[in-house]
């Protein structure tokens, strides 16, 4: 694959494109292993990036390298815009870390590995036979190039990247670090508690629009990425709705999404600079409701700055995305649905009870599904019309 300047090449085509010497396949080879890859089938395989005007084997300065992480973040938050939620498609964004790694060809004995402190570092040498990297726990084994990578956005990215990099332009730089922060806060690493990924998520929006005011993040969210306006067949909003804090803005014309991220906003204050000594902030949302509505919505939203730019069009399931996110922010996504469709199997106790971001999804899924059908149908009948008229 190719996007930009960046390619990412497995390592058997890599040294069979004589791109990496065979005599550094050893070397190589020897790395992987200690990352986890000890079958040579597992180590074919593996992931290789290189920048149009470095090798893969090229020096690494400061520069270099932060270009290969920044480049590694763009790759992240494409592949956090591909996941599926409550299915088999799921990554965060520890699925696709980068290693840059320098090594000796001559056998080394072992591995340095630099840490950071807050006066400086500390360097760990650690022998070849105890030196080993494994995959975290809350990292899925099943993430995969390219299947699980919105490959249009990544496009998309690299191109606004590099237009960033060549011109005096002052959003990227916003989206950049807007994109820095969401990807931070979706690793699922449990080091990192739920009150600091909400208030680096939270920060995201506000980061994005050059704002630092829950009014302004609010207003840029809903101008950006407005609520598309309602279907006659949409099935009315869940029980949030209902709440006294969401009510009062619906009446007052705003969409459930304003809501939505007005309460994250507010939770995220009482997180980041709240009074330890006043009562808690009474979220109509619980923070791992916030996270996971965020991570749903964030990558339309910055689809949508690109759109409005013309780096970026929006494609049918971006829409019906954005079509039912406030159907989807109107429940809890964690509780059993309200409204099941009634499945027989759904009282059986060897299966989870049904979830309401499931049945939203499918149906928003079969009512497009069926529009398209019925529209199909419209012009294969006319055409068949047509087609009789000019036989007589």
């Amino acid at each position: 694959m190719q996007f930009g300047a960046f390619h990412i090449v497995p390592l058997h085509a890599a040294v069979a494109d004589g791109l990496i010497p065979r005599e550094l396949e050893p070397a190589i080879t020897a790395i992987l292993k200690a990352h986890g890859k000890k079958r040579k089938v597992d180590c074919a395989e593996v992931p290789l990036v290189r920048r149009d005007d470095l090798s893969f084997t090229s020096g690494m300065t400061d520069e270099i390298a932060a270009s290969y992480f920044s480049f590694r973040t763009r790759l992240a938050f494409a592949a956090l815009s591909a996941r599926q939620y409550f299915g088999l498609r799921y990554c965060n964004s520890d699925s696709a870390r980068l290693v840059v790694q320098a090594f000796a060809q001559e056998g080394g004995a072992g591995a340095l590995i630099t840490t950071r402190r807050r006066d400086g570092h500390t360097n760990n040498y650690i022998s070849s036979s105890a030196f080993s990297e494994t995959r975290p726990l809350h990292v899925s084994s099943s993430f995969t190039l390219p299947s699980d990578l919105d490959i249009p956005l990544m496009h998309t990215l690299e191109a606004r990247a590099a237009a960033g990099n060549s011109s005096n332009d002052s959003l990227w730089p916003r989206l950049e670090d807007a994109i820095r922060l969401f990807v931070g806060a979706n690793t699922d690493n449990t080091d990192l508690d739920l009150h600091t990924e909400l208030v680096d998520t939270v920060s995201a929006f506000s980061r994005l629009f050059g704002v630092w005011d829950e009014k302004g993040t609010v207003a840029g969210f809903a101008g950006t990425l407005p609520a598309p306006p309602p279907e006659e067949d949409d099935e009315p909003l869940g029980p949030k709705a209902n709440n006294e804090f969401v009510r009062r803005a619906l009446d007052s014309g705003k969409s459930m999404r304003e809501s939505w991220l007005a309460d994250a906003y507010r939770l995220r204050g009482k997180y980041g600079h709240g009074d330890v000594n006043a009562p808690g902030y009474p979220s109509t949302w619980q923070v791992h409701e916030h996270l996971l509505l965020a991570a749903f919505v964030f990558p339309l939203l910055v689809k949508a700055m690109l759109a409005r730019e013309g780096f970026y069009e929006f494609t049918n399931d971006d829409r019906l995305a954005n079509a039912m996110f406030d159907t989807l922010a109107s429940y809890d996504a964690f509780a059993p649905d309200p409204n099941p469709r009634g499945e027989e199997d759904d009282d059986r106790d060897d299966i989870d009870p049904p979830l309401p971001w499931r049945r939203v999804m499918s149906d928003f899924h079969m009512r497009r599904l069926a529009k398209f059908l019925t529209a199909e149908l419209e012009r294969m009948s006319i055409e068949t019309a047509d087609e009789g008229l000019d036989g007589e």
